[in-house]
């Protein structure tokens, strides 16, 4: 990756935790307004490129929009947890294994 993909990408994960549920065409303009310049798909494409790391979450809204939300508020539950660290999930159980 380029440092323009690299500006492009934090500028995304500074639009969507400030407004989870945006879809991609308010994410564009939410970025361009920032300062960060962008062609035509290439916020699309950030966006996708950061679901597959892990640090957004896609969900598909009306119209087929593709509405992104931080995954530290809406956790993939698919994912282990790593063994030292605090899960975003509340769990009643406190002993030993499951």
């Amino acid at each position: 990756m380029g440092r323009e993909s690299d500006a492009l990408d934090q500028a995304v994960l500074d639009v969507v935790p400030a407004e989870p549920g945006l879809n991609t065409t308010q994410i564009q303009g939410k970025v361009r307004e920032s300062g960060v310049g962008a062609q035509h798909g290439d916020v699309g494409k950030a966006a996708t490129r950061l679901v597959d790391l892990g640090a957004l979450r896609m969900e598909v809204g009306p119209r087929k929009a593709h509405n992104y939300f931080p995954t530290t508020t809406y956790p993939v539950l698919s994912r282990r947890v790593p063994r030292d660290s605090t899960s975003p999930i509340p769990t009643p159980y406190r002993g030993g294994r499951w």
